[in-house]
């Protein structure tokens, strides 16, 4: 599995899901992401849809690299510009917000990694 480095992250709730550039195609997806850019939770509604989602990136030899976390709770962390790309491909999921752990208090940092 391709991974981007591990990084601890909390997901909350966005709501309405935002505009994402429009990407051309798998074929052309993967290298449209560099590792600085913007990124989201997908929060799928089961584990088989994610499990689908992920068996789906590993068919397509060109999405094989797309940067991707997988953080629990049905949810992985991609490039905000691959979203159009599971919507294309029919997946139902939730956007939610990447936090990095420097965008959070200390003490909220310490609480989740006692708590995870």
């Amino acid at each position: 599995m391709s991974t981007t480095e591990p990084r601890e992250s909390i997901l909350a709730e966005q709501g309405p899901t935002m505009p994402t550039p429009l990407v051309d195609g798998p074929e052309k997806a993967a290298t449209r992401f560099e590792p600085s850019a913007s990124q989201v939770g997908l929060a799928f509604a089961s584990e088989e849809e994610l499990d689908e989602a992920i068996d789906w990136l590993w068919s397509v030899p060109e999405l094989r690299e797309l940067p991707r976390i997988h953080v629990g709770q049905n949810t992985m962390v991609v490039p905000a510009g691959a979203v159009e790309l599971f919507r294309q491909k029919g997946y139902h999921f939730t956007l939610c917000t990447v936090l990095s752990a420097g965008d959070l208090p200390p003490e909220e940092v310490n609480r989740i990694r006692r708590e995870g």
